[in-house]
């Protein structure tokens, strides 16, 4: 797999960025002028408590959300603005685990199927996905129907088509609900070695374990929907 070399252009910026949302008794605002510059090649988690916005902060910058006012700037690996809608070619993301997994059909045929989304041939694909299957320890599921696995097997398999096509910006979201320790600690292993060749990475979790392995810089989203630095254990995070 080729590294990905950052350059000195932020990978992403969030200027001014607003979002609320309609609900039946009331708008729910989550962010009100939100800004932030996230460098290439950092390794970045967002912490907060339930309903903070740690999802919403993800799905804007994957472009799955749009903001009511501000603006979402992702450049790509040559450092041109993507727009929102052509996003899918510059992120990989772990947003709902084994949602984005089809379950009647085996693990190596969502894969394939993945490859083609990707521009690649089914073939190359699980080809390029097979190293992570087996660090996984996924190689003996490889023809098993993803709808026969449990739930932290799914959960894997999530997070093996995500890393298989090596975009600039890796977001994951919750990405060890339902995970066994030894994974956790597995996964925190290669975010850290995904960032030191230069990919971008993202985490919101409320995992207070996984961030101690995962060593990153920390965001806390607080109540008003600002962001805040936050160093030390994670412990320290009031809002997580």
């Amino acid at each position: 797999m080729p590294d990905l070399r950052p350059d000195d252009a932020p990978a992403v910026v969030l200027t001014g960025v607003a979002k609320t949302f309609i609900g039946l008794r009331r708008p729910t605002p989550v962010f009100a002028g939100l800004s932030l510059a996230i460098a290439r090649g950092e390794l970045l988690a967002v912490v907060g408590a339930n309903g903070s916005g740690k999802s919403t902060l993800i799905r804007l910058v994957a472009g799955l959300l749009l903001p009511d006012a501000g603006s979402v700037r992702v450049r790509d690996r040559a450092g041109a603005l993507v727009d929102p809608a052509r996003r899918a070619g510059t992120c990989s993301a772990v947003l709902d685990g084994s949602r984005g997994l089809y379950w009647r059909l085996t693990v190596a045929e969502n894969l394939r199927y993945q490859s083609a989304l990707n521009a690649a041939t089914p073939a190359c694909g699980l080809r390029a996905a097979e190293p992570w299957l087996e660090r996984f320890g996924l190689g003996e599921r490889r023809d098993d129907l993803v709808q026969s696995l449990s739930k932290g097997t799914q959960q894997k398999i999530a997070i093996v088509a995500a890393l298989t096509f090596a975009r600039p910006l890796l977001l994951l979201d919750e990405p060890t609900t339902l995970l066994d320790e030894a994974s956790c600690a597995l996964l925190a292993r290669v975010l850290q070695e995904r960032a030191a060749a230069g990919q971008t990475v993202i985490v919101a979790t409320h995992d207070r374990d996984f961030l101690a392995r995962l060593g990153a810089r920390r965001l806390a989203i607080e109540a008003d929907g600002q962001l805040r630095s936050v160093a030390g254990e994670p412990r320290g995070v009031a809002s997580a």
